[in-house]
C-alpha cells in the first residue's frame, strides 16, 4: 500500500520541479521582448552617440549586441544634410527608397557615401561620417532581430550576433579593438 502511495507521490513531485526552475532556466519563448530590452539597456553604456553593449545571459546563453547609434534617422539627416541630399537624390536615380530605415538604402548609403573623393573636404568627410552612421544605424534593426529570436526557438541566435573577433567597426575607423 505505501509503495503504490509513495510512487506516484515522487513522479509527481519530480514532475513539478521540472517546471519551476530559475527565471534563466526557462524557456526562451516565455522571454517578453520588453524584459531583454531592459536587460540589454542595464548592460548598456552610452558613450558620445554611441551605444555600446556588454554580454549578458539569457537562458544561460550569451547574448552580445552590436553597438549602434543613439541618433534618429531625423536627427542624422540634420546632421548630415549635404551627404543625405546626395546620397539620396543618386539613390532616386537608381530607384531605391531613401529612408534611412530601409536595408537597400543603408546598404547604397554606406558604400556611395563611404567611397566618396569627389567634392571639397567638408563634403567628403561629412560623407565618411554618414557612411559610418549609416554602419551604426543599421545595427538598431540587427540588435532588434535578435532580441526578438530570444522568444523563438526556431532560430539560432549565434548566426545573427557579431562574433567576438571581430565585432562592426564603423567605416574608415582605423582603429584595433588589440589596443
Amino acid at each position: 500500500m505505501k509503495k503504490r502511495f509513495i510512487t506516484p507521490l515522487i513522479a509527481c513531485a519530480l514532475f513539478l520541479s521540472l517546471g519551476f526552475t530559475s527565471t534563466f532556466g526557462i524557456e526562451p519563448s516565455t522571454f517578453s521582448t520588453n524584459y531583454i530590452n531592459e536587460l540589454a539597456d542595464s548592460n548598456s553604456t552610452i558613450i558620445g552617440n554611441y551605444k555600446h553593449y556588454s554580454e549578458f545571459a539569457v537562458n544561460d546563453n550569451e547574448i552580445r549586441l552590436y553597438t549602434e547609434t543613439t541618433l534618429s534617422a531625423e536627427d542624422a539627416i540634420e546632421a548630415f544634410p549635404n551627404a543625405y541630399e546626395l546620397v539620396s537624390s543618386e539613390a532616386e536615380i537608381m530607384g531605391i527608397c531613401t529612408s534611412l530605415d530601409d536595408p537597400k538604402f543603408q546598404s547604397f548609403a554606406k558604400i556611395y557615401a563611404g567611397l566618396l573623393e569627389n567634392g571639397s573636404a567638408a563634403l567628403v568627410n561629412e560623407c565618411h561620417q554618414f557612411s559610418a552612421f549609416v554602419d551604426y544605424y543599421e545595427n538598431i534593426a540587427k540588435n532588434q532581430r535578435i532580441i526578438e529570436a530570444l522568444s523563438t526557438e526556431s532560430v539560432n541566435i549565434e548566426e545573427l550576433m557579431p562574433t567576438l573577433i571581430s565585432p562592426t567597426v564603423a567605416s574608415g575607423d582605423t582603429s584595433s579593438n588589440e589596443d
